[in-house]
């Protein structure tokens, strides 16, 4: 049998592996497309938006040169998300070379996303083949520049944790624009890399309504829109979330839905749409509670107990039982993570169903009520102090009363000043019954008026425009514990030096209502 001839080929010199085909019956060449489809990666617009005219037109500045990054800032469930989304779905058009989405993952079940993955992504949208992707993360930032760099993109990175996630994402040349939304402040990336800062607050109440009614229709009946976007604390998650459920359950009301949301241990469930994490209140709270260190968790639990959405920092410190300069930056921590809002110097706030949150978590720790004595005695001691300035004879009738606590951190009252008409008017010189019904809640009062019935002190305070500290304390009927009358109500005025509201006209501690 004759052998086959063998076929070799002149292939020259080989430098690599080589695989030689003894016989090829055809070949095909199939050429690179020429040019690659145009990234648009944005997720779709949220429905029944309303709103927020001033803040799309705040991101309209990116579209003229003046700022190339926008922050925009605020708390959870407050509609950052959705209101970049449709701004960036608005504008596209005006960044021809394509639109990056990514969904940092700051806050929520998972872990956060990490930038060298997130570059990967991005240079794989922009054309970059796997293989060509660079191993190492600083390559992989400088490839990442090197691509947009002379083109129009449009970056949105949704929900960061923080500058350092953010800030390798940040083309290096002003061409692109990149829109940033966080729970956390970002204050770096508006100081260094100067970020146009944009903070959104609770829904105006005609922006609330029109939410509801957009949803509802002509199921929504104005009187009961009203109470419902109250119930919601004009949160537009939680109304998006109350008026879907109403929408997709025909055979519930509004009424019934606000009455759920008034019951405590439903509120939650209300404010819950099943099998969806995201449209849960409570779980999207969680997401950002979990994130807080140890102690500023406890500083928001302890925030809990105040009855009033404003309490200053003096409050805190007695709440928290520690010094003023450590509260105060537990206090600026959680106002950065938007937990709080500062409504004031040395004054912070929340809205409702934050304050209804940290109240239920403030309920799981054993000394609570020990947090809650160290306030109560806090007020009353400075409604005495108050009171002695101005009616020093008188003080021998109050000074039968017994405080445990020496009023740490203190107030200091410079001397006797006579009030203003407007202090005398305000809510704070009437008798105020949030500590009380605190104290009698757990039957107990913080000092007695000699061997008269138990009483519970309960005080208030005002400030004017010069910083004067107008001091109401009162010994109102605790009748759900002693069954005993009122004994009656005192009002002080007295200035006050801490300078914390010094020029400002608000209150010089808690106004309670």
């Amino acid at each position: 049998m004759s052998e086959a001839p063998r076929t070799a080929n002149d292939i020259g010199q080989n430098h690599g592996n080589t695989v030689q085909a003894g016989t090829v019956g055809h070949i095909s060449i199939g050429g690179a497309p020429d040019t690659l489809p145009v990234p648009r990666q944005l997720p779709r617009v949220v429905p029944a938006f309303t709103g927020r005219t001033e803040h799309l037109a705040a991101l309209d500045e990116l579209l003229v040169g003046r700022r190339t990054i926008a922050a925009v800032v605020g708390a959870a469930g407050i509609g950052k998300t959705a209101l970049v989304v449709r701004w960036a779905h608005r504008v596209q058009d005006r960044f021809p070379d394509g639109t990056l989405h990514v969904d940092l993952r700051g806050y929520g079940p998972g872990e956060p996303a990490s930038p060298s993955d997130v570059l990967a992504g991005f240079l794989g949208a922009l054309g970059i083949y796997p293989e060509r992707v660079p191993l190492q993360f600083d390559d992989r930032v400088a490839m990442y520049r090197s691509e947009v760099a002379g083109k129009r993109v449009l970056v949105v990175l949704d929900n960061a944790k923080d500058v350092a996630q953010v800030r390798p994402l940040v083309p290096g040349e002003p061409g692109c624009a990149v829109v940033v939304t966080s729970r956390a402040d970002l204050k770096g990336l508006v100081v260094n890399d100067g970020a146009q800062r944009i903070q959104l607050q609770l829904f105006h109440e005609h922006e609330a309504v029109d939410l509801v009614v957009a949803v509802l229709g002509r199921r929504a009946q104005p009187g009961a829109v009203a109470e419902l976007v109250r119930a919601c604390a004009r949160l537009p998650l939680a109304i998006r979330v109350a008026a879907g459920r109403i929408a997709t359950h025909h055979d519930l009301t509004i009424t019934e839905l606000v009455q759920e949301l008034a019951v405590e241990h439903r509120r939650w469930d209300a404010l819950s749409i099943r099998s969806d994490e995201n449209g849960a209140v409570r779980t999207v709270f969680d997401w950002s509670y979990r994130k807080l260190p140890a102690d500023q968790q406890l500083m928001f639990r302890r925030l809990g107990l105040h009855p009033t959405p404003e309490i200053s920092a003096h409050a805190a410190a007695a709440l928290f039982g520690a010094d003023l300069p450590q509260v105060r930056a537990l206090l600026e921590d959680l106002a950065d993570q938007h937990m709080i809002e500062i409504a004031d110097r040395d004054r912070y706030t929340c809205h409702d169903l934050l304050r209804a949150y940290a109240a239920d978590l403030a309920q799981e720790d054993d000394d609570w009520e020990q947090a809650h004595r160290r306030m109560i005695e806090w007020y009353a001691h400075h409604a005495r102090n108050a009171y002695r300035m101005v009616h020093p004879i008188r003080m021998v009738l109050h000074d039968r009363f017994s405080l445990v606590n020496d009023g740490q951190p203190k107030l200091v009252f410079a001397g006797r000043s006579k009030p203003s008409r407007g202090a005398r008017s305000s809510p704070a010189t009437r008798s105020p019954p949030c500590v009380r019904r605190r104290a009698t809640a757990i039957t107990w009062p913080p000092c007695s008026w000699g061997t008269s019935p138990p009483a519970c002190w309960s005080w208030s305070a005002t400030g004017t425009v010069r910083g004067r500290c107008v001091c109401a304390a009162s010994l109102p009927p605790v009748r759900s514990v002693t069954g005993w009358p009122s004994v009656g109500c005192c009002t002080a005025s007295a200035s006050c030096t801490d300078g914390s509201n010094a020029g400002t006209g608000r209150p010089a501690s808690s106004t309670w209502r």
